[in-house]
């Protein structure tokens, strides 16, 4: 019983929406929103209004702790 493990698959992430969570957590939160810095759900709901890129704020976690990791080592 060496075969697959029962329930769903992960899902990926293209490497365009990783990209982009990338490239905003770089920039600034716009001016208007009275923040200083990005949380995972505000770079979440920011990207899934403004760009119709829908990805959860877990998967911006994620991505942001792996570019830090590299910049780390």
């Amino acid at each position: 019983m060496t075969g697959r493990k029962p329930g769903r698959g992960r899902e990926q992430v293209p490497s365009c929406t990783r990209g982009r969570v990338i490239a905003l957590t770089k920039t600034n939160p716009p001016a208007g929103t009275g923040l200083t810095h990005w949380s995972t759900r505000t770079l979440a709901g920011s990207l899934k209004r403004r760009e119709g890129i829908s990805v959860s704020w877990y998967r911006c976690k994620s991505n942001r702790r792996a570019m830090w990791l590299v910049l780390q080592s």
